[in-house]
């Protein structure tokens, strides 16, 4: 089976190629805008193709179409959000290969604040949303948190207080949203559906340490409150294959929805190794056209209490 990952250079595609790696008779081929050796990712696969560096949405495409046929690629893996709505923009190359949401949900995800106001409609908990004149009537010592719109890795983010009015001044814009910044623990469930959106596992983690927005540690935890929140959440929007969502739970005990990216995470690879190969189930639903088994198989398979750890492995590339 030749399989086609895309952006190599991403910690989800790493984690996709460890998971693939398990499995028998997989050739993969990887892309990344980051030429060959300068990231682990073009190391790790069995054949690797560099993106132009000037390439438009177009020329990608055709750069992706003549791989596919090339290769002879039967699957696609991708951890990029404008990979996916490109792949649905050209569902005549791409529909048999991969499976994901439709590009109205993507896009209502890709921009956070639509994403958290949609989640407030189905009255799961958020962070207040502020505006300019909301703050001038609060105390100065109110802490918030001005957050890009669209972003990714915790980029964008500043924690400040509202007697900042130079900052906010300076920071706000039509690309940028403030909320009351909530104390608490962070969480990020990873869920895998159906080629229908039926979830089939729900795995929360609650994230111990952080390096650059990407999890080096964490807690595989059976948070009751975090999985029906999630049930919730994809009763009304449809997503099949990867996606997942982060939420803080404050000191009282309140789950609050953060953001919901619909593509595989950079550390989904702890609830995959924690339960099942969640790459194989995609392989085996969207490509083998696999009845999966329910929900509570799925479920009871996971490995409650495990705390997933990562660690540096060095690939060393010759320039001829």
């Amino acid at each position: 089976m030749n399989i086609l990952i895309t952006h190599v250079s991403y910690h989800a595609a790493i984690g996709i190629i460890k998971q693939l790696r398990q499995l028998k008779n997989i050739n993969l081929i990887g892309t990344s805008g980051i030429m060959y050796g300068y990231s682990s990712g073009s190391l790790l696969v069995d054949k690797f193709y560099p993106v132009p560096s000037d390439s438009d949405n177009n020329s990608y495409c055709k750069f992706l179409q003549n791989i596919i046929d090339l290769e002879r690629i039967d699957c696609i893996f991708t951890a990029d959000e404008n990979d996916l709505l490109l792949f649905n923009s050209k569902p005549e190359i791409f529909q048999k290969l991969i499976c994901n949401a439709d590009s109205e949900c993507i896009n209502t995800f890709t921009d956070k604040l639509v994403g958290t106001i949609e989640m407030s409609k189905l009255n799961v908990p958020i962070p207040p949303i502020y505006s300019i004149r909301d703050l001038e009537k609060m105390p100065a010592s109110t802490k918030i948190i001005i957050r890009d719109r669209v972003g990714c890795c915790s980029k964008g983010i500043i924690i400040t207080d509202n007697s900042n009015r130079k900052l906010m001044g300076f920071e706000l814009s039509d690309r940028r949203f403030i909320q009351k910044y909530i104390e608490g623990n962070e969480f990020t469930v990873d869920v895998f559906c159906d080629t229908k959106g039926e979830p089939k596992i729900i795995v929360p983690r609650e994230r111990l340490a952080i390096r650059s927005g990407i999890t080096y540690k964490c807690k595989i935890v059976e948070n009751k409150q975090l999985i029906e929140l999630c049930r919730l959440i994809y009763s009304r929007f449809c997503i099949p294959g990867f996606s997942n969502v982060q939420f803080i739970i404050d000191q009282q005990n309140v789950a609050h929805f953060i953001e919901l990216n619909p593509r595989i995470g950079g550390t989904t690879i702890a609830s995959s190794l924690a339960s099942i190969n969640w790459p194989q189930l995609y392989i085996e639903n969207i490509l083998l056209k696999k009845q999966l088994k329910s929900y509570e198989h799925y479920m009871s398979l996971v490995r409650w209490n495990a705390v997933v750890t990562r660690y540096y492995e060095e690939m060393i590339y010759y320039e001829k």
